[in-house]
């Protein structure tokens, strides 16, 4: 029987050696392939590949994403958090440290630094007496076009920098019934010490008698359409938290005694 070499029987053996040495065939090495080759090759699944970052990943290999924290729970669906106490106030030292850098020149100067300050309080009698004992629940203050409103009955401490701008004799407060304010001030837990000196009435420096605010604002400034409310006046002062109405009005009282304080100023009254 001859067996031709032309058509091995086995298609994927090839022979080494010459046909005169013998028969000793080994099988072929396999030829590689490519990489898209492979991905060809793979079967494809019914089943839509996950997607990460623009890559299609395993299922299995997907991680879950963790669960959401309370708070963030809290803002999606709407929950209010119970207002946190401020251990200080917020707000408050930058401000002090922007009023300083910025009022550099007016504090250097004979005339000094004007500030216009301010408290409000809770009436929780009726008694005139009683009254005037109250502590200050929040102190504002305003110096040029910036103010800060700090909720003194709320607030866990007073930043060292706030004691020391009140304590400063180069600042001038200037306020309506200012002297009985930092009464109330220095009555209050935290016990807020003004320079002694650096406090000045508005009715006294006008001139005129008891007048109120708005009376001062419409001779003085220009400002008829000014009105402060009476119902936010003897409203709560030392709730959680203070409302917006809370925030505007103690920020006109500020805001008005300093431009009266800077109208004074400037005509050396």
């Amino acid at each position: 029987m001859v067996t031709s070499l032309a058509t091995p029987l086995n298609p994927r053996l090839v022979c080494s050696r010459s046909p005169s040495r013998g028969s000793c065939c080994k099988p072929a090495a396999k030829p590689t392939k490519t990489r898209i080759q492979r991905k060809a090759s793979q079967p494809r699944t019914s089943h839509t590949p996950s997607v990460c970052h623009g890559r299609p990943v395993h299922p299995r290999r997907v991680h879950a994403p963790p669960p959401l924290l309370p708070r963030a729970r809290g803002l999606l669906h709407g929950a209010r958090r119970r207002p946190r106490r401020a251990r200080h106030g917020d707000g408050a030292p930058r401000w002090v440290h922007t009023t300083w850098w910025r009022g550099g020149r007016r504090l250097c100067s004979a005339a000094g630094l004007t500030v216009g300050l301010g408290v409000q309080w809770t009436a929780r009698f009726n008694n005139a007496a009683a009254v005037a004992g109250e502590p200050a629940a929040t102190l504002q203050l305003c110096a040029g076009h910036r103010c800060l409103v700090l909720h003194l009955a709320r607030a866990a401490a007073v930043p060292r920098a706030l004691r020391r701008f009140l304590a400063d004799a180069r600042v001038t407060f200037v306020g309506y019934n200012v002297t009985a304010d930092c009464r109330r001030l220095l009555r209050g837990r935290h016990r807020l010490a003004v320079a002694p000196g650096a406090c000045r009435e508005l009715r006294e420096a006008t001139g005129m008698g008891g007048a109120s605010m708005e009376e001062m604002a419409v001779r003085l400034l220009g400002c008829p359409g000014l009105r402060k409310s009476k119902r936010v006046a003897t409203s709560d002062w030392d709730g959680p938290r203070l409302s917006e109405e809370q925030v505007e009005y103690a920020c006109v009282d500020a805001v008005v005694a300093c431009r009266l304080g800077e109208r004074l100023r400037v005509a050396g009254k």
